[in-house]
């Protein structure tokens, strides 16, 4: 089979499809169902909104719990940060002659100065490719 023998069936194909669902709507247009009647939404303006207040109790409990919940996140990123901060003291305390600094805090300019006086360890090369 070529392309063109390809192109040309599945045109028909379609052509054949879309033909049929055309007829098939034109055939059903004129006709209306019960159905039909009861799918249409309808709204009624007889509602008259009315305003909601909360009570003093619910919202000082939903505060409360809220608090809770950023204290206990506050306590837990505390310990986490003590625990880094053990961590690196321990590292800088095995590593102190091969490593600069664990935490990071360099400068850019205080970085350009460490690697004019070639004080930074190279660990392994980087393959950009």
């Amino acid at each position: 089979m070529s392309w063109s023998k390809f192109f040309i069936t599945i045109f028909v194909i379609y052509f054949i499809y879309y033909t049929v669902n055309i007829v098939l709507d034109l055939m059903n247009r004129g006709k209306k169902t019960d159905n039909e009647v009861l799918e249409t939404l309808s709204f009624s303006d007889d509602y008259t909104p009315k305003k909601v207040q909360f009570e003093e109790e619910e919202l000082t409990e939903k505060k409360n719990i809220n608090s809770d919940r950023l204290e206990d996140e506050k306590n837990s990123v505390q310990e986490k940060q003590i625990e880094n901060v053990e961590l690196i003291e321990r590292k800088e305390g095995s590593n102190k002659k091969t490593e600069i600094g664990v935490s990071g805090g360099l400068t850019i300019s205080e970085l350009i100065n460490l690697a004019k006086t070639e004080a930074i360890v190279k660990s392994k090369s980087i393959a950009f490719a």
